[in-house]
């Protein structure tokens, strides 16, 4: 999966994650707080109106009671109902009950009159919170689409940043790390800064560098074991196929490369056996001598024969030598 894919994943993630926090947590909380501070805001209108209905029940002036209670319904379209009960529990205001609509977010809220530590009565508010809340509820809305915008766009240029800077250089390591498995050494790397990719990306030139000098140490190597008028074979001491024939060798054996990577010491030399062979490098591959001399003969591939001095040496600069 691709670095913008991951990113892709994760921004869905998180966004499931704020979204079930917002519907679930935050947005009722919310809301709940909300309808305390109404409910807040209209205990505080009840006790303004209870400290004007005071003097008016000790005076019992029933009728300035009304025309004030008509009046404070008038001017809070919310509040549907008030209703005014005296000490002794009886209904004082109004005087035909009221029909309490439907479909509304109903509150019914009690506010105690009293004087001088006496209880004269009761307030009892039936309220409408659905018109408060439309408008807390539409801020939230509004709240909610501008904190998703800005977190699509902040994921955005979180995902264009990581592609122009993370995934297109780490591109092209890549692409120059495929040419390096080809041999291609020369290919220029990315222009990167001193982050993180820019360490890597000037070890990978430290590793390139590197391997170009080895590459030339053993071309240099090759090319001296190609000129060499001695014949020089590099062959596996498992199973004794040639690693490397040199063009004299070649030259005079008169098989072609392809030809002699199928073959072993034993396929040019007519007067000695596998099983031979293996016993006289024996002491060889055990370490108990350090080379090995003789004379027989090689044969070319047109059959004829030509006499050979050998020596033999364990090369342990790979593995199997």
């Amino acid at each position: 999966m691709s670095v913008r894919r991951k990113l892709l994943a994760f921004s869905i993630f998180i966004a499931l994650i704020l979204g079930g926090y917002v519907v679930l947590i935050w947005y009722p909380g919310a809301e709940r707080q909300a309808i305390r501070d109404i409910e807040a805001n209209i205990h505080d209108k009840l006790a303004i109106t209870t400290e004007v209905l005071v003097p008016l029940m000790i005076k019992r002036q029933y009728a300035a009671i009304y025309e004030d209670l008509d009046a404070i319904l008038q001017r809070h379209k919310d509040w549907l109902t008030l209703t005014l009960f005296d000490d002794s529990g009886r209904k004082i205001y109004p005087l035909v009950a009221v029909a309490r609509p439907e479909d509304r977010e109903l509150r019914i809220i009690d506010h105690d009159i009293d004087f001088r530590d006496n209880r004269m009565g009761k307030l009892v508010l039936v309220a409408d919170l659905k018109p408060s809340l439309k408008g807390f509820r539409a801020r939230l809305l509004r709240l909610s689409a501008v904190l998703s915008m800005i977190f699509v766009l902040s994921m955005t240029v979180i995902i264009y940043f990581v592609d122009v800077f993370v995934s297109a250089p780490a591109l092209k390591l890549a692409d120059l790390a495929d040419k390096l498995a080809q041999g291609d050494y020369h290919s220029p790397l990315p222009k990167t800064g001193n982050d993180e990719l820019g360490k890597l990306a000037r070890a990978f030139d430290d590793m390139r560098q590197a391997v170009l000098e080895k590459t030339g140490t053993v071309q240099q190597f090759g090319q001296i074991m190609d000129d060499s008028i001695n014949e020089i074979y590099l062959f596996d001491r498992e199973t004794l196929l040639f690693n490397h024939v040199n063009r004299a060798a070649r030259e005079n054996l008169q098989f072609l490369i392809d030809e002699i990577r199928t073959m072993t010491p034993v396929d040019i030399k007519p007067e000695m056996t596998k099983t031979e062979f293996r016993h006289l490098i024996a002491p060889l591959l055990s370490g108990d001598v350090g080379n090995i001399s003789f004379t027989t003969k090689h044969r070319r591939k047109d059959g004829s024969d030509y006499p050979v001095e050998i020596n033999l040496q364990l090369s342990k600069v790979t593995d199997p030598p």
